[in-house]
């Protein structure tokens, strides 16, 4: 059993920041939501709830045509650092999803948020999306895959590259694995490719989450 005093040392370390409050009047953007749809898309997105009512939890998409899924430039990683301590306190997370969450923005900012996400280059509404696919390296960087899994990553987002289609098909996790280690995590998607080796050629596999009892399907291309 854990002492007491070592639990509550350790809990200590997961307190919960004193937040200010944030008045009812600021927290109004139906009228933004309303005339831009692309901010409606990202907070409707890339937003998520938060204990503190007067704050959100924001998810940054690094996912965009071109773009490796996950990648940033130092540019871009000194930018999201900056818009940490300009709306938020400073803290960024790297999720396993290879997106930024940056804790703690008041909703009275979120509109200044996107915008300056936008001058950025990083206001990409894909969170939860089918174009916010998992991807491991793949053959281009690592010597143990078995196929490239960053280009079909690019070919599968450029196959739904519109904004309005991606938000019509709704949440669908799409990872990608270039072999059998499964750095992408394509096990746990709905649907799962899987780079293989089969008779000296370089092939994926579908990996397709069933229902109501999750038997995976595997359909070779």
């Amino acid at each position: 059993d854990l002492p007491e005093t070592k639990k509550h040392r350790i809990m200590a370390q997961f307190a919960r920041p004193s937040l200010p409050l944030v008045s009812e009047a600021a927290l109004t953007t139906r009228k933004r939501r309303r005339d831009d749809a692309g901010f409606d898309r990202w907070l409707g997105n890339n937003t998520h709830p938060h204990w503190h009512d007067g704050y959100v939890f924001v998810s940054i998409s690094l996912k965009q045509l071109g773009r490796p899924p996950g990648d940033a430039a130092a540019a871009e990683m000194i930018a999201m650092a900056d818009l940490a301590d300009q709306f938020g306190r400073g803290e960024l997370r790297v999720t396993y999803s290879q997106n930024i969450i940056i804790p703690h923005i008041p909703r009275d900012q979120l509109a200044a948020f996107y915008d300056a996400l936008r001058t950025v280059g990083l206001a990409g509404a894909e969170n939860g999306l089918i174009s916010d696919m998992i991807a491991c390296p793949g053959l281009d960087y690592c010597n143990l895959a078995n196929t490239r899994s960053l280009p079909l990553a690019d070919t599968l987002f450029a196959r739904f590259g519109s904004p309005e289609m991606r938000q019509d098909i709704g949440a669908l996790r799409l990872n990608i694995s270039g072999c059998i280690n499964a750095c992408g995590h394509h096990y746990a998607a709905d649907i799962g490719i899987l780079g293989v080796s089969k008779k000296a050629l370089n092939i994926s596999k579908f990996h397709l989450a069933g229902a109501p009892v999750r038997m995976p399907l595997l359909v070779a291309l």
